[in-house]
């Protein structure tokens, strides 16, 4: 507190000292440092700089005790993650900090497992080793006390496991946050159950000891899942499959406890030991319907159970994995772990099981209509979800869906990502491992997830986080065991949570206390091999860590879709406690050929190993040209890939203004001067391309693509695309290609591909009107028509470089097709055909729309005088208008729109009879919208809705119970609750 009123001096002393970094005979690990004073030689400091972290592992049995593969046999030194060592908590990896003498028991923040062999308590130093034997039940290593049984460490890493995995899905889930008991080695057999506490039993009887096979702890802590999502209780008519199909999703594995049974199959199992099997082509090779439920299960849960359990199987393994969807493995896991992490908490009937099979999905919180809210991308079902047909067609295989509640169809996710990321760069040190990837077309966010063990991807896996495409796409992941091998893969995000793009490959990283580190600048390599190409050399920095020295050596590879793409790096480098500059040079000979792949450069030295990978591209490329304003529209006087009008047509007429109004060859004025922009219509660019990345050339099929900003939610409002190639381009010969309606209000991108007619020159029109017939010029009072001229390539042209194309025609004579073969699409396009790097391509707007997701049922008559607000007002039907006052001879009214272009109002179905959720809390969300839906959607959620009032927290569900249902913390010694066995 003293004023700083006299010099720095008089609160500091200075000395010289010397800093030494001495190595030591038979030094391995340790990074000494001293402070000696340079006069006196006295040393003021000297340690070891390392931080060393302990670490907590044991003998885990990673799926079964079967004996079957590396999953089936005992593991050693796996990880105690999230256990208490000392004041200590474990890290995922199982790290804790200290030094000397520390107690461990097998508890943690979330698992105490009490062990009927006896207790459990290890202590030691510089590390906890639980060990592993062989045997089973009581057996043990001969230390750690009579509870270090196989049961307690693999109960133990197992349950942490997927409870690791739920908090990253439902991180306000209460539930998730406390200790959950686990009873092991319970003197019976042939069983296991929850009450409140989660219980197993020891071998005996033809099975094995179940608190040694991984599906079935997650199967009983699934009923603790269920008991306490969303809709608080287990759900009807069967609360079995749903902790079967955590169990599947955790294990990928569709045969729930492996190793069940000691030397048969299930019932009816081709190959399963376990309990049962829920994937039906494994069994019978027919789905297991609600019909058969009724008519073989009586009132077994478990039989019950398998009519849902299989359709959500099915889901992830078949439908999301065949087209028109074809997603990877990885892909299709994450898109049904969402869905039955959020839909599954709604859940307080999977289906009516007295009801009538087919339809007994009817009603709100049935489980086909909670996986739709799930999956759905802007909170109106009635316009379908993106994955729709692939959920009603699983759910209806098995007579539990509901063909009357909404028509099903795809929608949503415009422009989502259509190409995976490629992870440029892993490296790997002390404890963590850091990841880079390249961005992805359209990708709004990233998710990075990681998963461990001897199944690599092919399991559940933790949510570690996303990542914004706006930011630096690195993630580094921390508290991790090193020498452990650890799994990520990056999944790019469209504009909604259910908008997946196609995720990374499995990449795979084994943190270690490296000695140093690489870097590489992660920018993708384009070769265009329709030109000279020179090599692309980029400088890595090789960085010793803490002062260490030693040779770090290098090799690079290439791999791919390509040929004669080859890469070169010095062999070695010599590091002294310094850095240093690398090159790598990557090159195309004058054999390669098209394709894509990556370059991967690999340095080891000092017993570490890092990588670094980069994208490479080769193709015969055309050159993207942008437009300028010539001759009355936007045009490209040079031949190329694309064409693209950029911002010369943003704005409709006076509305913007529009730049060059009216835009149009033939100088012909088509647009509307009536509303506002961006609020009413407009076309604001096109743009044409070659599908294939190569120069457009006559005769070939050429994509369009439109942005336009459509009023309301878009329904009233068509794109007419037209095409002429008219020798004279101002006086076109219009010839109809496609007319479409926009998906959705505001910014939206309308896509169609045509044959380009012989000729060089040509010009497409759009004529974006509101209501109205087909026209290449509506002369609406909302509409807007704007012409691209561009010139393409003859079909038969001896040089390889693109020269000036000449903007009149040539002297040959060129007679145009009189009937060109069109090829629409009949729909707009949700997801534009991508373009290489090279490529111009469209960045979706990351402006959130304004207009509201449902479409009103009524088609607005009148446009009102005041200016629109952002949340729309209770009368939707009302158009502001914002014609000036100087102008009355503007409309000051749409024009009437016949209904049959709106959606009709879907009526929610009656409850089934006998099995209706009457007995459901009141707080249960409903997922049917009202028989009378209000016609003012609001961008904020009423008190009271009327259409899908429960609809936005089962997006994203609180996971917490509401307080009618909030269940205290159930003691672990409870037995007052429902009793769920295995079997």
């Amino acid at each position: 507190n003293k004023e700083y009123s006299t010099a720095v001096d008089e609160y500091y002393d200075y000395m010289l000292v010397w800093k030494v970094c001495p190595v030591f005979v038979g030094q391995q690990q340790e990074m000494m440092e001293a402070y000696v004073n340079a006069h006196t030689s006295q040393v003021y400091s000297f340690v070891d700089t390392v931080d060393y972290f302990n670490n907590a592992r044991g003998s885990v049995y990673p799926t079964s005790n079967d004996g079957e593969g590396a999953d089936g046999s005992l593991q050693a030194d796996w990880p105690m993650p999230y256990m208490y060592v000392g004041s200590q908590t474990t890290t995922t990896g199982g790290n804790y900090e200290g030094s000397g003498s520390m107690t461990a028991t097998y508890r943690g923040p979330y698992v105490d497992m009490v062990d009927n062999c006896g207790t459990d308590s290890l202590t030691q130093s510089g590390g906890i080793n639980w060990g592993g034997s062989g045997g089973t039940d009581c057996t043990t290593p001969g230390f750690g006390g009579a509870g270090n049984t196989h049961s307690s460490r693999s109960g133990f890493y197992e349950l942490n496991k997927i409870m690791e995995i739920a908090r990253s899905r439902l991180p306000n889930n209460s539930w998730l946050q406390g200790r959950l008991r686990s009873n092991m080695n319970i003197n019976n057999s042939c069983n296991a159950y929850w009450n409140g506490s989660i219980n197993f039993y020891r071998e005996g009887n033809g099975c094995g000891n179940t608190g040694e096979i991984a599906a079935i702890f997650d199967h009983e802590w699934g009923h603790g899942m269920d008991r306490y999502d969303v809709t608080s209780g287990i759900a009807d008519p069967s609360g079995e499959g749903i902790a079967d199909l955590y169990s599947a999703l955790r294990l990928n594995d569709s045969c729930i406890g492996r190793g069940f049974y000691l030397s048969r199959k299930c019932s009816g199992c081709i190959s399963c030991t376990g309990v049962r099997d829920i994937d039906y082509m494994k069994k019978s090779g027919s789905p297991f319907t609600h019909s058969n439920a009724k008519s073989s299960c009586g009132s077994s849960v478990h039989c019950i159970g398998v009519v849902y359990s299989e359709a959500v199987w099915d889901l992830y393994k078949r439908h999301l994995q065949s087209p028109p969807y074809n997603y990877d493995d990885n892909t299709a896991m994450e898109i049904v772990t969402r869905m039955t992490y959020i839909g599954a908490g709604n859940v307080a009937n999977w289906f009516s099981l007295n009801g009538t099979p087919g339809s007994s999905g009817c009603f709100s919180n049935s489980g086909y209509h909670a996986y739709l809210a799930a999956d759905d991308d802007d909170g109106n079902l009635n316009n379908g979800t993106p994955h729709m047909n692939a959920i009603f067609t699983a759910f209806n295989e098995h007579q539990i869906a509901c063909p009357t509640s909404y028509d099903v169809k795809d929608s949503g996710c415009p422009n989502n990502p259509n190409s995976p990321p490629i992870v440029i760069q892993v490296i790997s040190s002390d404890a963590q491992v850091t990841l880079t990837w390249a961005s992805v077309n359209n990708a709004v966010k990233y998710e990075v997830l990681r998963t461990e063990g001897v199944h690599q991807c092919a399991q559940g896996k933790v949510l570690l986080g996303e990542v914004s495409a706006s930011d630096q796409l690195t993630w580094t992941d921390t508290g991790l065991q090193n020498g452990r091998e650890y799994y990520y893969i990056i999944v790019p995000k469209g504009q909604s949570d259910s908008c997946y793009g196609p995720s990374s490959s499995c990449i795979a990283a084994i943190p270690s206390e490296g000695p140093y580190l690489m870097s590489c600048p992660n920018d993708s390599v384009v070769f265009n091999l329709k030109y000279t190409t020179s090599p692309n050399t980029r400088q890595c920095t090789i960085e010793a860590s803490s002062g260490w020295s030693g040779t770090v050596n290098f090799a690079c590879s290439t791999s791919g879709t390509f040929s004669g793409v080859s890469c070169t790096v010095p062999s070695s480098i010599y590091l002294s406690g310094n850095s240093a500059l690398l090159d790598l040079t990557i090159a195309a000979g004058t054999s390669a050929t098209e394709g894509d792949g990556t370059v991967t450069l690999t340095a080891t030295g000092g017993g570490y190993s890092t990588i670094f990978s980069t994208d490479v591209l080769a193709g015969n490329y055309g050159i993207a040209q942008m437009a300028s304003y010539s001759n009355g529209s936007p045009m490209c006087a040079t031949y190329g890939a694309s064409c693209d009008s950029g911002t010369l047509l943003d704005g409709r007429g006076t509305r913007g203004p529009e730049e060059n109004q009216p835009n149009t060859r033939d100088g012909v004025d088509c647009d509307g001067d009536s509303g506002t922009y961006h609020s009413d219509e407009s076309l604001d660019r096109l743009v044409v391309r070659s599908l294939n990345g190569d120069d457009m050339i006559e005769g070939t099929t050429v994509e369009i693509e439109a942005t336009v900003w459509a009023w309301s939610t878009g329904s009233s409002d068509t794109l007419d695309l037209y095409y002429s190639n008219s020798n004279d381009m101002s006086n076109p010969n219009w010839q109809h290609i496609v007319s479409k309606t926009p998906s959705g209000g505001g910014q939206q991108i309308i896509t169609a591909q045509y044959q380009l007619p012989e000729g060089l020159n040509h010009v497409i029109r759009g004529n974006f009107r509101y209501s109205g017939s087909r026209s290449y010029c509506s002369r609406g009072s909302w509409d807007d028509a704007d012409d691209l001229a561009f010139v393409v390539r003859p079909l038969a042209l001896d040089t390889d470089s693109p020269t000036g194309s000449p903007t009149a025609s040539p002297s040959e004579s060129r007679v145009p097709s009189s009937e060109p073969s069109l090829h629409p699409s009949l729909t707009p396009s949700t997801s534009p055909s991508r373009q290489r790097s090279a490529l111009p391509s469209t960045k979706p707007s990351s402006e959130p729309s304004l207009t509201p997701s449902i479409s009103p049922s009524k088609k607005p008559s009148l446009k009102p005088s005041t200016e629109p607000s952002l949340n729309p007002s209770l009368n939707p039907s009302m158009k502001p208008s914002s014609s000036p006052s100087s102008s009355p001879t503007l409309p000051t009214s749409r024009p009437s729109v016949s209904p049959s272009t709106s959606p009709s109002q879907s009526v929610e179905p009656s409850f089934e009879p006998s099995d209706s959720p009457s007995s459901s809390p009141s707080t249960m969300p409903s997922l049917l919208p009202s028989s009378t839906p209000s016609l003012a959607p609001s961008l904020q959620p009423s008190a009271n809705p009327t259409l899908w009032p429960s609809y936005t927290p089962s997006l994203r569900p609180s996971e917490s119970p509401t307080s009618s249902k909030n269940p205290t913390r159930v003691p672990t010694t409870s037995v007052s609750m429902e009793v769920l066995r295995l079997i």
